[in-house]
């Protein structure tokens, strides 16, 4: 027979479990509730704090040079393992299409251009098994070069830049 013909109840709110959706989030508050207090003992927010500190102070800059300081990477040479492609002339600045080429794969690549507001447009943490390129479309302010940094596995570091110009800027 059926529990709920002979009075008793199927189930909280129709659920067959006979907990509600509110007592389970309850029972996770209450679960998860000592493991976030745990967390700062355990280093988790100082680790956190340093690891975000260096993408703060690069977003923070307003000059190429003061980004790539930020970021530790102001002593980068040009280098030839790194190919850049985007059109040389951008009709609209919010998207500009640019794709990056390499024949050693690098652990990080580092977007900047130096016309933008704030230099900083992305850093890539790649996996070792990424070969050959990568495709992104990035904004641009006004006229001016893109910079890609390479950081190789080794931690060598390499640069390439490429002009382009900008018709209607992406940027406000």
């Amino acid at each position: 027979m059926n529990g709920a013909r002979e009075g008793g109840r199927a189930g909280v709110g129709g659920n067959p479990s006979g907990f509600s959706v509110g007592r389970r989030r309850w029972l996770g508050g209450l679960v998860s509730a000592p493991l976030v207090a745990l967390l700062p003992l355990m280093g988790v927010r100082q680790a956190l704090a340093a690891v975000s500190e260096r993408p703060r102070a690069a977003f923070r800059a307003r000059t190429l040079a003061e980004a790539m300081v930020a970021l530790g990477l102001a002593d980068a040479p040009p280098t030839g393992g790194l190919r850049l492609a985007a059109p040389a002339k951008a009709e609209n600045g919010a998207v500009v299409p640019l794709k990056m080429a390499w024949e050693q794969s690098p652990r990080a690549l580092t977007v900047l251009c130096a016309g933008n507001p704030v230099p900083l447009i992305a850093r890539f943490e790649l996996s070792p098994r990424l070969r050959g390129h990568l495709s992104t479309r990035i904004k641009m302010g006004q006229t001016a070069d893109i910079t890609v940094i390479t950081e190789g596995h080794d931690s060598a570091l390499g640069r390439a830049d490429l002009p382009v110009e900008v018709t209607i800027g992406g940027c406000n």
